[in-house]
């Protein structure tokens, strides 16, 4: 977006922001719409198969780049200790993933909502202006925690 780039990465079930210098600490309050709003997207109108300049894809102001792993395959193979099928010490599961990944350009903002392009798609369509602006909004600062306020509590006994 016009803010810049940002660029997350899944490690396990935990996200972390690429931009983060030493120090910082990654505010991850924004990340369940983040991918709520790349993965999934309420559709408002079809605009066509055609781009029409009215669209403002030919420079989108904001672009999402979403790769991920697709299962592909998921083998179980057991091993048989004596060809006794009640022998069978353990079972190693072997899974393949595809690298996919699908790019979302949007536009400029039409009467019913914000025109949108998905490589995924041959369609022109509209998205909730919400949408639009999960992306649009998006900044440096809103994916960096303050530091907490460290405060002193003083108390005083006193005699009387």
């Amino acid at each position: 977006n016009a803010a810049g780039s940002f660029t997350f990465l899944r490690a396990g079930q935990d996200w972390t922001y690429a931009g983060l210098t030493d120090g910082e600490t990654f505010e991850d309050t924004k990340m369940p719409s983040i991918l709520r709003n790349a993965a999934s997207l309420r559709l408002l109108e079809p605009l066509g198969l055609t781009a029409l300049e009215e669209y403002g894809l030919a420079e989108p102001p904001v672009t999402v780049e979403v790769r991920y792993q697709q299962l592909i395959a998921a083998e179980a193979d057991a091993a048989e200790a004596d060809g006794d099928a009640e022998g069978v010490e353990s079972s190693e599961v072997e899974v393949e993933y595809e690298e996919l990944s699908y790019r979302l350009e949007f536009g400029a903002a039409l009467d019913d909502g914000v025109a949108l392009k998905s490589s995924d798609a041959e369609y022109y369509v509209t998205v909730p202006e919400t949408v639009f602006n999960t992306f649009a909004g998006l900044s440096r600062a809103d994916l960096i925690r303050a530091p907490g306020l460290e405060f002193e509590a003083t108390v005083e006994a006193s005699g009387e």
